[in-house]
């Protein structure tokens, strides 16, 4: 290639799909969280209907295994998915319906 602005534009070709691999695990999970907003809001929901303490209802253990499952999956490393669900879960306010891991049934772990 004799052009510079080819050979630019190549090297940029070239060097998109390792960028977007890099942050790739973070924005999938970053996408987990937002599918699992409608699944804490409706848990939320269904322990206010019962009158029940938040963390109490069933739903709380499901869709803290199933958002931990689904952050697992997008390869981010433990630290990084940590800080971003505590973040996720601070700024939607669903932190109290959140089991941590210690918190479980040992069997549900």
């Amino acid at each position: 290639m004799k052009n510079p602005s080819l050979r630019a534009f190549a090297a940029l070709v070239l060097a998109l799909p390792l960028v977007a691999l890099g942050c790739s695990k973070e924005a999938k999970a970053k996408g987990t969280l937002e599918k699992y907003e409608a699944v804490f809001r409706v848990c939320k929901e269904e322990t206010e209907k019962a009158k029940l303490s938040p963390g109490e209802h069933r739903c709380s253990l499901v869709a803290s295994i199933a958002v931990d499952l689904g952050l697992e999956e997008s390869g981010l490393e433990e630290p990084k998915r940590r800080e971003l669900l505590s973040a996720w879960l601070e700024k939607k306010g669903f932190g109290a319906h959140y089991l941590p891991p210690e918190k479980r049934p040992k069997e549900e772990r």
